[in-house]
């Protein structure tokens, strides 16, 4: 059958109108919206000492003692350390991974950044990939510096929603000192941001910065932090910022259409650290990372310190505590330091004052349970008598004779443990914890107050002890 020449032309169109059509995007749907993850999304909360807490609550990392024997174990280059924490699996990008004190890692995938006017009057989005990976000041030569590195990602302009590869792009380290208060001009300062071009970020993705906290106010040289130890506890935020011609122009900053993408102008998380100059550590200046809580881990089957953590873990057993020495008739006894929950804190000799003679304290207790009838390891040789908790925390043997008004004082007496153990175990296992110390900064300080024993201070260095295998 012949076609007339109108159904031709009828037909002809409509293959064109399909096309057209197949050309415009479809509107997004809860299933295929790419953008969904970003609809509703907060901004960053500022950094705060309640949420510091609660990260110490829940992080821990750890520490195997059996490698600290010498000092501090070689640190990963940064090219080494850059592969780890990329390769490394994140648990919460919110919060970013504390390897330990002395490294901190993050990495965020498939991020987008947008504005609402590309200047044609549509949104525009560049998709990136954003990977942090910084670095503490420990060990010899430190100084109070935290040193920031930041890589910008597969970074990519939407096909569907494009934006100028001339757009800036800012990456920056936003500094928040949480303590002390008021904040000292110098107590913490930050590099300069980084702003190139998505193009440029495409071709250099790579940009470190600095944290870097000064131990005089250049205002009055007096401390910039608090107490002998003269510490800065901060937040700091890494900082992806987009470039918006519409902000700059008061322009619309909200979507049109439900298709659109939702205005995401800056990506961002939080993370938190500390200066110091603590002149009992081996090297007196420093900084480190905080939000984690470290755990030692003694392995029975070392031979350097198997004795002691055996005695450990009678005194972190459940089952065996009660039988421990000396004896507690009060009920069940509690001995700390065995779990996240009921950390110990150190304390040095070293500061003077009180914390010389509360360490002294539990030196002399564990002294007057040291007889005839404390409890002895079934091995020959010369024997020490081995304390736990240590005499070098608070929670030591003489916790219960101090007063309420100290920290962790005026508990239950005989809260702790006392066995014989080979000497030379025992005393290696007190050198490695002072090189640990020093490995890490744990330091005998708190926020709150001038007097560094008294019961309100807050923000201590806390850590406890797991016995087994390290992981």
């Amino acid at each position: 059958m012949k076609l007339s020449k109108s159904r031709v032309v009828v037909g002809a169109a409509v293959v064109v109108l399909l096309a057209f059509l197949a050309l415009i995007p479809t509107p997004a749907t809860a299933q295929d919206d790419r953008f969904a993850a970003f609809r509703g999304a907060k901004p960053t909360p500022p950094p705060s000492l309640a949420d510091l807490r609660a990260r110490e609550k829940r992080h821990t990392y750890e520490v195997d003692m059996s490698q600290v024997t010498t000092g501090r174990t070689m640190a990963p280059s940064v090219a080494t350390w850059r592969d780890e924490c990329l390769a490394h699996e994140i648990e919460d990008t919110d919060v970013g991974w504390v390897r330990d004190r002395a490294h901190f890692c993050n990495h965020k995938n498939n991020l987008m950044l947008s504005v609402m006017d590309n200047g044609t009057g549509r949104p525009g989005v560049v998709w990136f990939d954003w990977l942090v990976y910084a670095t503490g000041s420990v060990g010899s030569g430190s100084q109070r510096t935290l040193t920031i590195h930041q890589e910008l990602l597969n970074v990519e302009v939407d096909d569907e929603f494009p934006i100028s590869e001339s757009t800036p792009v800012t990456v920056q380290v936003i500094c928040s000192v949480q303590t002390p208060q008021p904040v000292k001009p110098g107590a913490c300062n930050a590099a300069d941001p980084v702003t190139k071009t998505i193009d440029d970020w495409e071709d250099e993705p790579y940009v470190t910065q600095a944290l870097w906290s000064q131990e005089l106010s250049p205002e009055d040289q007096t401390p910039t932090g608090e107490g002998q130890e003269n510490v800065v506890m901060v937040g700091f935020t890494p900082q992806v910022t987009l470039f918006s011609p519409a902000i700059a122009k008061n322009k619309r900053q909200t979507p049109t259409t439900s298709a659109d993408p939702p205005f995401i102008g800056v990506q961002s998380f939080n993370a938190y650290g500390r200066f110091d100059s603590a002149q009992y550590l081996s090297t007196h200046r420093g900084a480190i990372f905080r939000g984690v809580v470290p755990h030692l881990s003694y392995d029975p089957t070392k031979p350097r310190v198997k004795e002691l953590a055996e005695h450990i873990a009678e005194a972190c057993d459940l089952d065996r505590v009660n039988n421990t020495f000396p004896p507690y008739t009060g009920g069940d006894k509690f001995i700390p330091g065995c779990d996240i929950n009921n950390l110990l804190h150190r304390l040095t000799p070293a500061k003077g004052g009180k914390n010389t003679e509360r360490y002294d304290a539990n030196s002399n207790a564990k002294d007057r349970n040291c007889n005839a009838g404390t409890p002895s390891t079934p091995s020959t040789g010369s024997k020490d008598c081995d304390e736990f908790p240590f005499a070098s925390t608070y929670e030591g043997a003489a916790a219960s004779e101090r007063p309420a008004s100290e920290f962790y004082g005026g508990v239950e007496p005989n809260q702790f443990s006392i066995k014989r153990i080979n000497s030379t175990q025992n005393q290696n296992g007190g050198r490695d914890l002072n090189t640990w110390y020093n490995n890490d900064r744990i330091l005998d300080w708190a926020s709150g107050g001038s007097c560094p024993v008294c019961a309100d201070g807050r923000l201590r260095d806390g850590f406890w002890v797991r016995i087994g295998p390290t992981s």
